[in-house]
């Protein structure tokens, strides 16, 4: 009597190729919609990291009794705190992370309806707890924007919801 090798079911090399080729078909037809999805999210995260150094300025300008400022530069994409040396005339960086300089990402822009000053374009933020309004507009190449916004001088810097856009708070 011959005796049989016992047979281990596997899959065949063939069996693996046309899985494969399947899973390749399934992500080259993905791929386009998830390229808009990095763009979207680089737009909030850079509205994200605006609402977040607000929100410590104005924090560090109640606690420490000092005038700090959230400077903008729309023509560099750039971003960044200083403080009040105690003068009111010079103001220089906070020395830790919030006082570098972001850069927002590439093919985001950023625009505001601040008003130009002698010394720059900025938002201050007060000891006494109040913020100058403002409206900072950030944009992708397609035009989709985040609104970030502070609408009096009592509230806190947010990303305006869809209410608030309609109603007329936002940069057109």
């Amino acid at each position: 009597m011959t005796r049989r090798r016992p047979t281990h079911p596997a899959f065949t090399l063939l069996e693996l190729i046309l899985v494969m080729a399947i899973v390749a078909i399934i992500v080259a037809m993905a791929s386009p919609m998830l390229r808009g999805f990095g763009e979207g999210r680089r737009v909030d995260n850079c509205a994200g990291e605006i609402v977040a150094l607000t929100q410590w300025a104005r924090t560090q300008a109640m606690t420490r009794g000092a005038t700090y400022r959230l400077n903008l530069d729309p023509n560099s994409r750039t971003y960044w705190l200083t403080v009040d040396q105690g003068d009111g005339i010079t103001f220089v960086s906070p020395g830790n992370e919030f006082g570098r300089m972001f850069l927002a990402p590439d093919g985001v822009t950023i625009d505001t309806n601040v008003a130009a000053q002698q010394d720059g374009l900025y938002v201050s933020f007060w000891p006494n707890g109040r913020t100058d309004a403002a409206v900072i507009r950030i944009a992708n190449p397609r035009g989709e924007a985040t609104q970030v916004a502070c609408l009096s001088a009592t509230e806190t810097f947010h990303v305006l919801s869809d209410q608030e856009l309609t109603a007329g708070y936002g940069i057109r």
